[in-house]
This record gives C-alpha cells, structure tokens and sequence, in this order.
C-alpha cells in the first residue's frame, strides 16, 4: 500500500429488523431465524418465532413497547429417555456427582422442546412435589401455581423444576428399581445443565432486573434445593471440602448476590412473608416437651463459648466465634419456636440455612483453613439437620456434615463434636 493512500471507508446499511428484545436492550440483532443468537443464548422468547413475520410497520415501532407474548414458547418432541435408557442409565455412584457444579454449559443440547417425559415431571411437580417446598397454603400457590407460570417465559426455571421433579420421582422408586432412578437420574442432570448455564449466564451479565428479579431468584433457590436432593457429594460439607472452597458455597454466594442487589423487589407480592408466620415467631412459645431439649442445647452452647474466647488466636477471631455461637443459639430457638407450631419440617429451611447464609466470609475462610473452633461451631449447627429428615431432600446432611467436622478435627478437640454426633444419633425427641 502506498503511504499517501486513503483506505476507503467500507460503509454499511443499517437494519431496523431486529428483534424487540435486542432493541431494548440496544445490541446489534443478527436476525437468524427462527430465534436470534442474543434471544437463543439468555433463553428467553425471540420475535423471529412468531408463524408470520413482523410487517413494516411493526418493525419500527418502538423499541420499549411491551413485546406481546408468544401463544407457545416450547413443541412437543419425542422422548428419546426410553430408546436411550441403555445409554443414560448408569450406576448411582457414577451419576451422583455428575452435575452438581455451576460450570455445565452443554451446547450440543438445546432446551427447544418438551417430550412426553419432561410433561410427567412436570405434572408430577405441580400435583406432588410443590408440597415439598413450603409448610402451607402460602407457600404451596407459590411453587404450585406462580412458579410453574414463571417457567413458561423463564426458560432457567422450568428446566430446574424439571430436574427437581425427576430426583422426587427417584427419590419414591424403591431401591431394586436402580435402572428406573438412574434414568430419572439421567433426566434431571439433562435439565439441570440448561438451568444453570441461563441462570450464570444473566448474573455475570449483571443482567438482573426488578424485572427478572423474582423469577431469577427463584431459580437460584432451585439450584441449591437440586444440590442437595442429589445427596451428599463425597469431600464436600457445605461450606467447606476436603481440598478447599465447597461447591454448594458458591451457589450460596450466587442466592446472595441476587438478594442484596434486588431485595426489595423480591420478597413482595406473592412472595412476601407470609403474616402467620411472622406473627408465630413474635410470640417466641416453646412448648414444654422441646423446652427441655433446648435448655440442654443452650447449656452446651454456653460452653463451647467459653471454650472458643478461650482458644482463638487473637480477640478479633475470638469476638467473631463468639458472635457466632451467639446467633447459633438464636437459631436453636427459633427452631424450637416453630416445631412448637407443629408446622412441616420444610419450613425450617430459612432458619437453619439461613444461618449459612449470613456466615461472614472470615469464618468461613478459617473453616476451609480447617481450624479448631471453626469447625466445633459448625457440628453444632449439623446437630439442627436431624430435625430435618423428614424432608427427602435433606436426609443424610446431618451425618455428612458431622463426619466432614470429625475427619479433620485434632485429638484434643474431638470430644467437643461427639456431643453433636450423639445429639444426632439420638431419637428421644419430640416429633
């Protein structure tokens, strides 16, 4: 090229055709049908699926307009678990672990179709397993009626609840039918797997809207529920493992983030507290057959206080241990609290994981460091778990968890965790 040349300018025609949702979001459309590759990669309806394509006119309407809803986002195909059930149905030990981690984005399969399988999970959900996930009628016309209807628009979610339904489907076959749970098995990893890359794939685009608010932290919600329902992973407690940071901690922090930044706009609605509850939780009644329980429960806690001052490293380790066993003691009681209302052992998720969740990230860095008094706070919490294994999707936490403390708790301090493990063991309790 010569120096004094000019490269010319290759000019180009722009396009007002592109879908409504790239327009509102002002990003260049490629308007592939039937579905752009924006539409295609967040999950969500496109314009280019409508039978007829958009006239002229419609074209350049405005871009903020509300885009009206398809008359049907999914078609029917033919299910290919039965001809493949050779294929899918592995042993259990194998499929256990197979998609518990967020980083399972699969694109040689598309969620572009439902069969007559994923139809039987879903009925199989808004008829049985609903009920599973909350203690009363407020809760159960959520997950029953305005969760099934947010998966129809909300790809992430219908996919989650799917992969749900097929482990409850497991979880009540009997244990000779292991060809049968395998293959259900084989289902929700399938369902998991879209779930979760569209659910990551709109918070590290910080996509998350008052909007999608409600929806996105439903799906969340469900990915952390589908952890647990596929049982305890082998090195992995929660909130530590055997090499380091836990994989159900990161979806935790994920549940968090969705909270903070869009709190308000989340719990309102159909999801707002539900005013029973709190009321029951005000009054602070225990009853006396757990009154007992909890006064012993209190009194062990107040030792393994002192016991945590007394080791730390330093006073700024030692006021955050005891803050810590503090609000532990808190969550004993509200516990106690709400099994004095006879209320489903479901309902005792927010308290008891709730506690997790507001674990600050200092302790949790001296729980992966594998220290003492750490993890002696942390068996305590498991000895809550038991309370839980009513609920299909929790049982065998409360041993796990345990065991995770005690495979890397010294000599001298293995005595503070037999009390948890025996608390555990123990069936002379109430309910």
């Amino acid at each position: 090229m010569e120096p004094n040349s000019v490269r010319s300018r290759r000019t180009h025609q722009k396009s007002r055709l592109g879908c409504r949702n790239c327009k509102r979001r002002r990003v260049k459309c490629d308007e592939k049908k039937p579905a752009c590759s924006n539409c295609q990669h967040h999950g969500i309806s496109c314009d280019f699926t409508a039978s007829l394509p958009a006239s002229p006119s419609r074209a350049t309407s405005d871009p903020d307009e509300p885009q009206r809803r398809p008359a049907s986002k999914y078609r029917f195909r033919a299910s290919g678990y039965q001809s493949q059930l050779s294929r899918t149905s592995t042993p259990a030990s194998e499929t256990s672990t197979a998609s518990t981690g967020v980083q399972c984005d699969d694109p040689s399969i598309r969620p572009d179709g439902l069969s007559l399988a994923d139809l039987q999970l879903f009925h199989h959900f808004v008829t049985s397993t609903y009920r599973t996930l909350a203690e009363d009628a407020h809760g159960w016309e959520l997950w029953q009626v305005h969760v099934p209807q947010w998966s129809m628009t909300f790809s992430s979610i219908l996919h989650l609840l799917l992969a749900f339904s097929a482990l409850h489907c497991g979880h009540q076959q009997p244990a000779s039918a292991l060809e049968l749970r395998n293959r259900y098995i084989a289902q929700a990893d399938q369902h998991f797997t879209f779930g979760v890359s569209t659910v990551t794939s709109i918070l590290s685009q910080f996509e998350l809207t008052p909007e999608n608010a409600q929806p996105i932290y439903i799906a969340a919600i469900l990915i952390c529920f589908v952890y647990f329902a596929r049982g305890p992973p082998p090195g992995e407690y929660l909130v530590f493992s055997d090499t380091g940071q836990a994989e159900w901690l990161v979806l935790l922090r994920g549940v968090r983030l969705i909270v903070t930044t869009r709190h308000q706009h989340i719990f309102k609605g159909v999801m707002a507290p539900s005013d029973a509850d709190e009321g029951m939780m005000k009054q602070r009644y225990i009853s006396p057959e757990w009154l007992e329980i909890w006064r012993g429960d209190q009194r062990q806690l107040l030792e393994v206080r002192q016991l945590v001052r007394q080791r730390s490293a330093d006073f700024v380790q030692g006021d955050m241990y005891v803050s810590l066993v503090d609000s532990l003691m808190q969550t004993f009681e509200d516990a106690y609290v709400k099994m004095s209302a006879h209320r489903e052992r479901v309902g005792l998720t927010q308290i008891i994981v709730g506690w997790l969740y507001r674990l600050p990230e200092a302790y949790i860095s001296l729980l992966q460091e594998k220290q003492p008094p750490a993890l002696v706070i942390l068996a305590h919490w498991s000895c809550l778990l038991q309370y839980m294994r009513s609920v299909w999707y929790m049982r065998g936490w409360d041993y796990h968890v345990i065991d995770g403390v005690q495979r890397f708790l010294p000599w001298d301090w293995k005595e503070w965790a037999l009390w948890s493990l025996r608390r555990i063991q123990s069936i002379e309790h109430p309910g």
